[in-house]
């Protein structure tokens, strides 16, 4: 995650970009380093991200979206051809939308009302997905740390103040202790490293 000095991730319903050059090369290093990169469909619709850092289908990880009701538009970044696609979806999408989405997407069912994202864990692993980038929002970031599906959380710290926005983590949760594992200055940013306490 990237947020500002106030702790936001976002402005509501507006892209915010926190990460300078420095930083980006960073994230650009973590996501080479990953089998896929996972969004929320929140994500999808307000920042329209690419997820990519090449223009070669072959040098990118494999985008997750996050996407109970298959809302994500035809032509979104994330549904290009620049990378390998998988759109998640729960039995609440409609049927003409999963047909559609496969054309551009593998897609996979998951959950009743809502994606499960436990079971989601299981199928990337069975389809050879070891390592993830959780790019999520603060809906999708509280669902898998509730579920206890996260090893290392980053926060690059931003040196601007927003005032109201997406927390890092949206409603509210069981308290999770956090391990301080290390830190790092990248220009005017600093990265904090936490990785869960078991």
């Amino acid at each position: 995650m990237a947020m500002s000095l106030d702790g936001r991730i976002a402005r509501k319903g507006e892209r915010v970009v926190f990460s300078d050059e420095l930083d980006k090369a960073r994230r650009d290093e973590i996501r080479k380093s990953v089998d896929g990169i996972m969004v929320g469909i929140n994500t999808v619709l307000i920042d329209n991200p690419k997820l990519t850092i090449s223009e070669r289908r072959e040098e990118n990880s494999t985008r997750i979206v996050i996407d109970s009701y298959g809302k994500v538009p035809d032509d979104a970044n994330v549904l290009d051809n620049k990378a390998k696609n998988i759109v998640v979806v729960s039995m609440n999408a409609e049927p003409y939308r999963i047909e559609e989405l496969a054309k551009k997407a593998s897609v996979i069912v998951c959950g009743d009302d809502n994606v499960d994202v436990v079971k989601l864990m299981d199928e990337l692993y069975k389809r050879g997905m070891k390592r993830i980038l959780l790019e999520g929002g603060g809906h999708l970031n509280k669902s898998m740390i509730e579920a206890n599906l996260i090893d290392e959380i980053y926060v690059a710290i931003a040196p601007v103040v927003i005032g109201d926005g997406v927390n890092l983590v949206e409603g509210t949760m069981d308290e999770r202790k956090l391990t301080l594992a290390g830190i790092r200055q990248i220009g005017n940013i600093v990265v904090l490293k936490y990785l869960p306490k078991k």
